[in-house]
């Protein structure tokens, strides 16, 4: 999916209500991948609430909090289903195994 972020040094800042589901709806409709293009720096977006700011941070840093130590994955992902899983986020593909 194709995203177009058009906005120049002089527009205001995107914050409301209204925009965050635009934003969110627009973002939220990738099944495999999505690329997005700006015509905007982030250095001339000065409000840190701005949903432009946010989008174009999460692009350059996507998972910032998912630094967690392999032992903490395994635990939230084991289940019932008779599944033995064992998470490599960033680094390959999921795995799962038969217990």
């Amino acid at each position: 999916m194709f995203i177009s972020m058009v906005s120049g040094p002089g527009d205001s800042a995107l914050t409301s209500q209204v925009f965050q589901q635009r934003f969110n709806v627009a973002l939220s409709r990738a099944r495999d991948r999505m690329y997005l293009f700006r015509s905007i720096a982030e250095d001339n977006l000065k409000n840190p609430q701005d949903f432009r700011l946010k989008v174009i941070r999460h692009f350059k840093d996507p998972m910032p909090t998912s630094k967690m130590q392999m032992d903490d994955l395994i635990d939230l992902c084991q289940s019932g289903f008779g599944y033995c899983v064992t998470p490599q986020v960033g680094v390959g593909a999921w795995s799962s195994r038969r217990r």
